[in-house]
This record gives structure tokens, sequence and C-alpha cells, in this order.
């Protein structure tokens, strides 16, 4: 499960900004507006396309980024149908240049906007990619806070049924107010992990970690459950990957003071070859990686460690694409 999800939300937003739509209702035009995002790292979107309702005769807004006290337009050129922007944003420890063209008639536009510095003490490089087309017919322009709203409510739910936790659990998520249904959610999920199977399959990764942790779950204690089921179903390879206390006991009772190639013949194997002592200078690597006996699982390989790398590039866009 990757954190991928609140960067295509945050296209969908950027293409309702780049609509630059009226607050009231008013007579419009339909549009169909593609975009692409991508930042430095290779953390990017497939293009996304929408149908918008543009007020008429404001093509020459598209592309635009939405202006606020944090930035201050620097540089604006006009040559032709071309416009050149570059914009400074400054926000408390967050700086950052926005360097962009746009290049367009009454019927179409295209542009392409680049925004470099730093984000919370890190580097942001990122790239937007954007273009429009007139459609035929009319429409009537609604509020942008109504097509934001429309976009989030379909992202959310996505969100939740992929179990995304990222969008209701990290800071300032954008599905914050649908916390308690998700966490519901993962309480249902983390109690199934108290099957030593399950939690093999799904126990170690990072993301249950961090859906645990985000939800106020203690997978200390799902984990302490699985763990004396395994005990109980003799299941000496779960004990021996994941039950360091159980694991270690029973090392001390089937594996001291035994000669290391009869304990390895035992059922109690995976845990002898973790935990009991082993003479200086004899190498047991091939013994300690052998199949387990018949009727023994193989210990589950461990995941590599958790980053938030993903997590961290959808809050920087977050911040850079607010409303």
């Amino acid at each position: 499960m990757r954190t991928t999800l609140p960067l295509r939300l945050l296209c969908g937003i950027a293409l309702i900004v780049l609509s630059r739509a009226a607050a009231a209702q008013e007579p419009g035009e339909p549009w169909e507006t593609t975009m692409k995002m991508e930042m430095a790292g290779g953390m990017s979107m497939p293009e996304q396309t929408q149908r918008i309702c543009r007020p008429k005769g404001k093509t020459e807004e598209a592309g635009m980024p939405p202006m606020d006290d944090r930035c201050k337009l620097v540089e604006s050129k006009q040559v032709g149908n071309k416009h050149v922007f570059k914009m400074r944003c400054e926000d408390g420890a967050n700086r950052y240049t926005m360097d962009g063209e746009t290049q367009g008639s009454s019927e179409s536009y295209r542009g392409r906007m680049h925004m470099v510095g730093t984000m919370d003490g890190e580097k942001v490089d990122m790239v937007q990619t954007f273009s429009g087309k007139k459609l035929p017919g009319s429409c009537t322009v609604e509020d942008p806070m109504k097509q934001y709203k429309s976009v989030l409510a379909g992202e959310c739910r996505k969100a939740m049924d992929k179990m995304e936790f990222a969008m209701f659990t990290m800071d300032n998520a954008p599905c914050a107010d649908q916390k308690a249904e998700f966490c519901g959610k993962v309480e249902k999920k983390l109690q199934e992990l108290r099957d030593p199977a399950r939690y093999r399959e799904e126990g170690t990764r990072p993301e249950t970690a961090e859906m645990a942790r985000g939800c106020g779950q203690d997978l200390a204690a799902i984990k302490r459950e699985a763990c004396s089921r395994s005990v109980g179903a003799k299941d000496w390879s779960f004990v021996a990957s994941q039950c360091e206390e159980e694991g270690r006991a029973l090392a001390k009772q089937h594996c001291e003071g035994r000669d290391y190639t009869a304990a390895m013949s035992t059922p109690y194997a995976p845990i002898c070859s973790r935990y009991m002592a082993r003479p200086k200078g004899r190498d047991y690597t091939a013994a300690a990686t052998a199949p387990a006996p018949a009727g023994q699982p193989t210990p589950a390989a461990q995941p590599p460690s958790a980053t938030d790398t993903i997590k961290k590039g959808a809050d920087k866009l977050k911040k850079f694409l607010k409303f």
C-alpha cells in the first residue's frame, strides 16, 4: 500500500484551481482540461483530465496560481499570446519560487509551471504541465468550493475502501472528518491480526503500524495475542521470527545444554537457530537457514523499514495548492 492518493487528490484540486471559476453562479463555457504533476525523485501522476465550466472570457487567467499573502509576483511578461511569470513565496521556513508560462487563445491554452525551493527544511522540486480546450455548448459556473468538496468526497471514499491511512490520520488530513469511520475499520482489521497467520501477512507491514498509530490502537498488544496463540498452536517458526520473549524462554527450556546439531533436528529448530548460544568458531549459517521441519511454516521475510517520503511529498503539494 503506497500513499499516492493525496497526490491524485491534489491533481483534482489543481484542476479546479486552474478553472478559475467564479464564486457565484453565472453563464459559462465548457472546457476540457488536463494536468500532470511530477516531483524530483520519481513521484508523479499520469495526466489527469476533467471537464469544467469556465466563466466567459477568462482564458487568459488559465494556469496562473492562486494569489495570497505568501506569494509575490516578481516578473510578468506578455509576448503575443504567451505569458511568462515568476513568483516568490515565503511562509515561515518555507521559501520557494514558481516559474511558469502559458500560451493560448479564446479556444485553447497550454502551459507549464516549475516550483523549486525549500519546505519544512527539505528541498522540493515539482513540475506541473496543463492544457485546455473549449468545448461546444454552454454551462453554468459553480462555486469552486462546491467542486472541491465533490472531488474530495469521491477521493475520500476511494481512500476508505483502500485503507489509505494518510488521507485520514496525517496532520491536516483532507479526510479528517471521516477519521472515526476509518479508525473503526482499522480496529476491526487489526483484531484479525491476532491470528498468527494473518499477522504474518500484514502485521509487520509499515502501513499497519502507521494505521494503528494514527488510530490509537495498540499493535503491540495484538502481537502479544498472536504470539500466545502461536505458542498454543506450536507454530515455532512464528515464535522465532516475531516473539522474542516467548522465543527466549523456549530456547532456554528446549535448546540450552543440547548439541546444536541435535537441537536443530527437533521441532524447536527455528527457535534454537535464533536464540541458543553457539560455540565460538563454528558456522551455523547453513543450519540457521535450513528449511523448517515438516509441519512448520517458513519464517516470513521481514519487510524493509518504513519511509514517509511520499507522505512528506504529498504534504508539500497540499500546502502549495491550498485555497
